[in-house]
């Protein structure tokens, strides 16, 4: 799994989050699928995981809002 190529340019040289983009099927065990970014994820530190638009958890209160997790 490799994360999305972002082009955006920063200052000083820092480089941007690494950012997955799971489909639908690769998100419906979440877990499974952080477990499944872990190596390339431990090589930043953190990484940006942004759930797929038909993805709708009856417990969510804003599915606006993309869910990044810090790995160590």
């Amino acid at each position: 799994m490799q994360p999305e190529q972002v082009k955006h340019s920063r200052p000083f040289g820092i480089e941007e989050v690494p950012t997955f983009r799971p489909t639908l099927e690769e998100w419906r065990n979440p877990m499974e699928y952080m477990r499944s970014i872990v190596e390339e994820g431990s090589k930043y530190g953190i990484v940006k995981v942004i759930p797929p638009d038909e993805w709708n958890p009856d417990f969510a209160i804003d599915t606006e809002v993309c869910l990044t997790i810090l790995l160590h």
